[in-house]
């Protein structure tokens, strides 16, 4: 290899120069096919990259029956709960209705009670004993 202060370039120098560069790009080379294959080694081969598609097409088609199954339990569900409001809405109108009936039958005995009262009033007024009325 020459000294880079001289200034003569013969043939031979250029030959050694350019040999000990391509060597040392060769050793670069060298290593950085080395990564390459180590960085690709640990990839999936293809047979193990087909094995993972179809492991995850299995799994989403699991996927969707859980799923559709589940949809058609919540609708199920859904259905029921609607039926339970609508009975339960139901015995409340009943209920209600039972209110007002009883209400109405509380003011019938009420008026009935106040009649009685006054009977029972003009009776003793009255006294059946003979007594003279107040």
């Amino acid at each position: 290899m020459t000294d880079p202060g001289r200034q003569d370039i013969t043939l031979n120098t250029l030959h050694e120069d350019l040999t000990v560069g391509f060597g040392e790009m060769r050793a670069g080379f060298t290593d950085l096919k080395a990564t390459l294959v180590a960085g690709f080694r640990g990839l999936a081969s293809r047979e193990s990259s087909e094995e993972m598609v179809r492991l995850l097409r299995e799994g989403n088609r699991l996927q969707e029956t859980r799923f559709a199954q589940l949809d058609v339990r919540i609708r199920e569900q859904h259905l029921e709960t609607q039926q339970v409001l609508h009975a339960l809405v139901e015995g409340q109108r009943v209920l209600v209705e039972g209110q007002h009936s009883l209400l109405e039958g509380l003011r019938a005995l009420a008026n009935d009670i106040k009649a009685l009262i006054a009977r029972l009033d003009a009776l003793i007024r009255r006294r059946g004993d003979g007594s003279p009325a107040p």
